[in-house]
């Protein structure tokens, strides 16, 4: 059964963690909550399935939102602080908004950038959901709006990533021969995106399945087999170069020049294994020496520690414009020492390293 899986799985993870102090945050691709997402922060199945199933993996959760979310609350799974005051919700979920990033470092010298999109925006229930679940779709003309305005978002953080490692997770797939298929939205508007921006890799769900794919330089992963059983081998597939219909999950191991890909059955077996070269910034500077002119906006070279102060100053000053400027959550505050947002994070990682 799913919840058979689901616990075989959540235990797998456990034994992961536990056993590999390399592994730093658990990354979900969306679905969270079955069948219809939550209603609230004190929903029920905050209880029944995160923390009776999950609770016992003491590491950071990064989340993004599916389309049986959107068919509850979706806003019930955020874990920003508003004006109305800090929802309750496990001190380890983060999901500051529908659309984050997050910086990480790898090694002293080298940063891995993930880019966590709520594809909902982008696809809506999508051609690639039995026909007639729209439950939760807005109005063509709001839909269409925050379509534009979501792709902008994304745009713009792939743009301006100066990450040695890009990723970005969402729930839809962009490629895959499981169950729902391919997402001819995400096509159309991500793919070229991913493409353009040298992202190194797609991580999903939807088709509960786990799938590796490639194409253009893009690795497309699916890791959607938590729980419910999916299928493979389905439409033509030429990108695929594994797949399989059982429980599992993917591991992702980030090194200065190096990615691992690993997919983990339900007992604990390695099924796949797969390296990625880093392609990104081959030539880039380490982290805390002088900047090459490639890194600065209308070339140059950062002569002096004032250069640096001032790209800095603007770099944060850009984060202040953007819209959805949020902290990371669980940060605590000390004097003189406020949380960073994801973007401003990145520019200390850039800029004050």
């Amino acid at each position: 059964s799913a919840d058979t899986s689901q616990l075989a799985v959540s235990q797998q993870m456990r034994r992961a963690a536990e056993t590999d102090a390399g592994i730093q945050m658990v990354v979900t691709t969306g679905d969270n909550f079955y069948m219809k997402g939550v209603m609230s922060d004190h929903d029920p199945l905050w209880k029944e399935v995160f923390t009776e199933r999950f609770g016992e993996i003491d590491l950071p959760w990064y989340a993004v939102l599916g389309n049986h979310d959107h068919l509850g609350v979706p806003e019930a799974q955020v874990s920003s602080c508003t004006d109305l005051g800090c929802p309750d919700l496990p001190a380890n979920w983060n999901l500051p908004f529908f659309n984050y990033s997050l910086v990480r470092r790898v090694g002293p010298r080298s940063t891995v950038q993930m880019v966590l999109i709520d594809t909902w925006q982008l696809a809506g229930s999508s051609s690639n959901v039995p026909a007639g679940d729209t439950t939760g779709d807005l109005p063509a003309g709001e839909s269409k709006r925050r379509q534009a305005e979501h792709v902008r978002w994304i745009d713009e953080t792939l743009k301006h990533s100066k990450a040695d490692w890009l990723i970005v997770v969402g729930h839809y797939p962009v490629y895959s021969g499981g169950e729902h298929g391919e997402t001819p939205e995400l096509q159309s508007l991500l793919k070229p995106l991913l493409e353009k921006h040298n992202v190194d890799m797609y991580l999903c769900g939807h088709d509960h399945t786990l799938q590796h794919l490639q194409w253009k330089g893009v690795d497309y992963v699916v890791s959607g087999g938590g729980a419910l059983p999916g299928r493979v081998g389905l439409g033509d597939q030429h990108q695929t170069r594994f797949a399989v219909a059982q429980p599992g999950f993917s591991i992702h191991s980030v090194q200065p020049d190096q990615m691992h890909l690993t997919f983990v059955g339900a007992e604990g077996q390695h099924l796949y294994t797969y390296t990625r070269q880093r392609r990104r910034n081959s030539s880039a500077r380490p982290l805390g020496s002088a900047a090459q002119p490639s890194r600065l906006a209308g070339g140059g070279t950062a002569k002096s520690k004032n250069t640096k102060t001032v790209r800095l100053a603007a770099c944060m000053k850009r984060c202040k414009q953007i819209k959805n400027r949020l902290s990371y959550t669980g940060c605590a505050p000390a004097p003189g020492k406020p949380c960073m947002t994801p973007c401003e994070d990145e520019c200390l990682t850039e800029w004050d390293a």
